[in-house]
């Protein structure tokens, strides 16, 4: 296990490093691109049906270096999709019905989260589409987080959420270190591709 946690660390300091190394020019290139490709996705028809029919999307609000998402969230209140994002408290996540930035206030390490104001998802209610956050991801759908286990613990026993990892190209592996406690993705979203779970 120290091992593990070994390898992860060092890979998630290394594509950290990566990422904070970009420009502004280049990261908003690759966010731009990155938000065409995740919304090719939103647009197919089961998603589209489904969020007709009040599937949330769920995703996180992004900060500094990460892929942006403020677009995307933007985009959804646009389309009439009703979004849901994270609050930290103490140990545990849950998501909170957002429906504009004005509903976030600085939380958790100073991340944006819901105010008080906002009302909480209950687990496994409804369908929903997740974009979910990461520094590395295998195309075997393995994810590493930022260290704090909050996805994994989120996601586990979840049936209701479609999981969709969102990075960019080169925090892409063919896989990354993982255990059986971490929860894989059923796709992988970058700039340049869509993979499904277990599609190499």
């Amino acid at each position: 296990m120290e091992t593990l946690k070994k390898y992860k660390k060092e890979l998630r300091n290394t594509v950290l490093s990566q990422r904070r190394s970009l420009s502004s020019k280049e990261k908003q290139a690759l966010d731009n691109q990155l938000f065409k490709t995740v919304i090719s996705v939103l647009k197919k028809p089961e998603w589209t049906a489904g969020f007709r029919q009040g599937c949330f999307l769920y995703t996180y609000v992004s900060m500094q270096d990460e892929a942006d998402t403020k677009k995307l969230l933007a985009w959804c209140w646009e389309n009439g999709i009703k979004t849901a994002v994270p609050k930290v408290t103490g140990s545990v996540m849950e998501f909170y019905e957002i429906v504009s930035m004005n509903c976030l206030e600085p939380g958790f390490m100073g991340i944006l989260e819901p105010n008080s104001t906002c009302p909480l998802i209950p687990r496994n209610e409804s369908l929903g589409f997740m974009i979910v956050p990461g520094t590395a991801f295998g195309r075997d759908g393995s994810r590493i987080g930022y260290g704090g286990g909050f996805y994994d613990k989120y996601l586990e026993g979840q049936t209701k959420l479609f999981t969709a990892g969102c990075c960019y190209g080169f925090q892409l592996f063919s896989s990354v270190p993982h255990s059986s406690l971490d929860v894989k993705m059923d796709l992988i979203i970058t700039e340049k591709e869509v993979l499904e779970h277990g599609i190499t």
